[in-house]
């Protein structure tokens, strides 16, 4: 255990010569442990839990029902790979892309993800993070709604991009939900 002094004052000595005098204003209990104190298992790094791609197939029809909404937004949808990416959404060239080599589940998350982009972000997101967030909330709720999971790969891909934190998934449910409920309507 520490302490510390907080402030130093000029005192006066009888005979008019000034001194420094140390005056304790405050002090500070701080804790200071060695590691070999401690003992247990590391804490988990945030960054530790990755999403993992999903398996699985998709019901019939649901990607060409999406491949349609997105062509109704103004976008063609390719089956390409970009970067390490999942899929993408090219504002400017209007183009959503989706990796080929991931299992039809996987591809039909992804487009809804990039759906979501197209219709929530084609103006610009207050940040990256919001943005993600939003979507993969989109995504993970259109999938439950179609009785399709995909907690593996959204749960820890909305907790990355939210920094760990729940704030920034309350402040953007409003609008990950009217996404989510205006993409099932298009699915009808």
């Amino acid at each position: 255990m520490r302490t510390s002094e907080v402030a130093v004052e000029v005192a006066a000595e009888p005979n008019g010569e000034d001194r420094p005098k140390t005056v304790l204003a405050g002090f500070k209990v701080v804790h200071v442990f060695d590691i070999s104190q401690t003992d247990g298992d590391d804490l988990p790094d945030r960054y530790a839990v990755r999403p993992q791609l999903l398996n699985g197939s998709a019901p019939e029809g649901l990607w060409d029902a999406l491949v349609a909404q997105a062509t109704e937004a103004g976008y063609t949808v390719v089956r390409t790979r970009r970067g390490s990416a999942n899929g993408y959404c090219d504002f400017l060239a209007k183009e959503i892309g989706v990796r080929p080599d991931v299992s039809d589940l996987q591809a039909v998350k992804t487009l809804v993800h990039e759906v979501g982009h197209a219709l929530l972000h084609e103006d610009g997101a207050e940040s990256r993070a919001i943005a993600e967030v939003e979507v993969e909330s989109t995504a993970f709720v259109v999938l439950d709604a179609l009785g399709l999971n995909s907690e593996g790969y959204s749960f820890p891909y909305i907790a990355r991009w939210a920094g760990g934190g729940i704030e920034l998934i309350r402040s953007t449910a409003e609008r990950a939900v009217t996404c989510a409920k205006s993409i099932l309507e298009g699915l009808v």
